[in-house]
């Protein structure tokens, strides 16, 4: 399926420092095991990579060779918005529209992966993003005529601000997957 998606991978990780993304979840950083979500599944799949960008790029390099395309946001410290308008400047021209997903979102499960795609292979026209337990979850796909909406986006705001400014425009379903909704740091908070 030809179909961009966008992982922001390039927080501060203050809450959980020095970097929840390398925290190991199912034997592997936490956002490989994001990342192996969606490969072979979307194309291009592109990370946006921040703060320790530099081991990121080797752990990418040598565990996902030339399945995603890493992207360094030099602006990261500014907010989410940075990283989702370098992300956006990766996608191809021919880009139709853009899904996004968090890169602390390993618990994610392949089932609503797979659902998420069901879903925009019949509807490309609304914003595509699973609930649970009544909350929006990840990941999300924007139509293209939202684009210009995503990259006015200022400071520390993501996609979340574009999506509940056209809730006559979503295509939900309800999941039984916390991981659609849970991300690193609410797992760390939990755990005892």
């Amino acid at each position: 399926m030809s179909l961009p998606l966008i992982v922001t991978a390039a927080g501060l990780s203050t809450r959980h420092p020095p970097n929840k993304l390398l925290l190991e979840v199912e034997g592997e950083p936490a956002l490989v095991t994001t990342l192996r979500r969606f490969v072979g599944k979307v194309d291009p799949l592109i990370v946006v990579l921040g703060k320790d960008a530099g081991r990121l790029l080797q752990i990418l390099s040598d565990r996902l060779p030339g399945q995603v395309t890493c992207v360094v946001n030099p602006d990261y410290a500014r907010g989410l918005s940075t990283s989702v308008r370098r992300g956006l400047d990766a996608l191809p021209a021919s880009s139709s529209g853009v899904a996004f997903c968090n890169g602390d979102r390993p618990f994610l499960k392949d089932r609503t992966v797979n659902g998420w795609l069901e879903r925009l292979e019949r509807d490309r026209d609304r914003i595509v993003f699973p609930v649970y337990r009544g909350i929006p979850g990840q990941p999300i796909y924007f139509p293209a005529d939202l684009v210009p909406e995503l990259r006015r986006l200022r400071g520390d705001r993501g996609g979340r601000l574009v999506r509940d400014r056209h809730p006559e425009r979503w295509q939900v379903w309800k999941v039984n997957d916390s991981g659609a909704v849970v991300d690193m740091d609410q797992a760390l908070e939990s755990s005892p």
